[in-house]
């Protein structure tokens, strides 16, 4: 794959018709699980990925992203967007000025056309509080023996798929039947327990 190329992503969200482009850091595009995740190839035909080895080459590629989304583009993604500007060969003067553009670029396409564009950072550092003015929604994810859990104010992972079946949490049967009664299950358990002793 051409590192002036680009991708799409979120399978959940795409359609055969969807337009999606994808600026890749640390190698996180993975063509072979996209491939998994969806029912058909031709799901992911309108999906171009891109992939950036250094904050120059990502800054690049942001500055063509501005020119690249149409109006027909449905999603923007951008994974560890902040990795490659945290490398020891970036020069701290230099990697704000960068930054700082590809925030007001990405700010330009989401106020120009109404389209989503989803970011994610490795881990909290000093750039994440520029990303955070842009951001209408944010969400943590965690990683678990079933799969990535995700929390956010409106949203928190209550099921995994596993082969065969689901794998639920507690809030999800909290959610489903309502929290128990603590008095009122001690009163059960002791009723029970004691029932019939005279």
């Amino acid at each position: 794959m051409q590192s002036a190329g680009f991708l799409q992503v979120s399978c959940d969200t795409l359609t055969p018709s969807t337009d999606g482009l994808w600026i890749d850091s640390r190698n996180t595009a993975n063509t072979y699980r996209l491939c998994e995740l969806v029912e058909t190839e031709r799901t992911l035909s309108g999906l171009e990925i891109a992939r950036a080895f250094t904050a120059y080459q990502h800054f690049e590629l942001c500055r063509r992203l501005c020119r690249r989304v149409t109006a027909d583009t449905d999603l923007v993604c951008l994974p560890n967007i902040t990795s490659l500007y945290q490398d020891d060969d970036v020069p701290a003067h230099e990697r704000d000025h960068l930054f700082e553009a590809v925030c007001a670029g990405l700010a330009g396409l989401a106020e120009t056309y109404s389209i989503r564009i989803l970011i994610s950072t490795p881990a909290e550092n000093d750039l994440v509080d520029e990303l955070a003015t842009l951001a209408d929604r944010e969400l943590c994810v965690q990683s678990t023996p079933f799969g990535c859990y995700f929390e956010g104010d409106d949203h928190e992972t209550m099921m995994y798929p596993t082969r065969g079946g689901w794998q639920t949490t507690i809030p999800y049967w909290v959610e489903l039947f309502g929290a128990v009664d603590e008095t009122r299950l001690v009163e059960t358990a002791y009723e029970t327990e004691f029932a019939g002793v005279a």
